[in-house]
């Protein structure tokens, strides 16, 4: 017998696809298929630079908790989503499987432009990403939702501006190894990749 899958999708769309909801609207998630399933745990594993996990209530339902329902309310917000089937046991090893898991996104676009933001350790689980005060979402994030292209103004080495603001983002277009975006902290433009300072 196969294993259990925690595959699901949002609002009847596409199984395992991240999902573009509107404000305020609610949201349903349902397991692909239960067979095999005999208990399903949900739970908000990333967020977005702003959100913690816990601040949206989850509302599970059905035989095996196959079903859960909350509500996203503000714009420029991201969340990974987790189910988790039969407390992560694979039945055909009876041991601990991330098979057993999956992690699908839902996000609210940005008020202006209606973009999508990035959730913490979306990309890379490096402190440099989701560090709450300087990583990369936050910096990212901030850029989408002020701009809403997300567009950063771009300069080679030569042409940097003066960092004298921090928090001020920028795109080097000739930075070691290619374009970087590239944040100001008052004295120096670092890059987002590494907090080296732009050279």
């Amino acid at each position: 017998m196969a294993d259990p899958s925690p595959s699901f999708a949002y609002n009847g769309g596409t199984v395992n696809e991240k999902e573009s909801i509107t404000a305020g609207a609610d949201v349903v998630a349902e397991l692909d298929s239960i067979d095999g399933v005999t208990s399903c745990i949900w739970s908000f594993v990333r967020t977005d630079d702003t959100t913690d996990v816990g601040d949206i209530a989850l509302a599970p339902e059905g035989s095996v908790n196959q079903i859960v329902r909350f509500t996203l309310v503000t714009p420029g917000k991201s969340y990974s989503l987790q189910a988790e089937v039969n407390n992560g046991i694979a039945p055909s090893t009876g041991a601990d499987s991330d098979l057993m898991r999956q992690v699908v996104k839902c996000y609210v676009p940005t008020a202006i432009g209606g973009k999508e933001v990035a959730s913490d350790g979306e990309q890379d689980e490096s402190i440099l990403e989701s560090d709450p005060s300087s990583g990369v979402c936050l910096l990212i994030n901030d850029a989408i939702r002020t701009a809403g292209d997300g567009q950063l103004a771009s300069y080679t080495v030569s042409t940097l501006p003066s960092a004298t603001v921090a928090g001020k983002n920028i795109l080097v277009t000739d930075e070691t190894g290619g374009a970087v975006p590239c944040f100001s902290d008052g004295t120096n433009w670092r890059r987002y990749t590494d907090r080296a300072v732009a050279s």
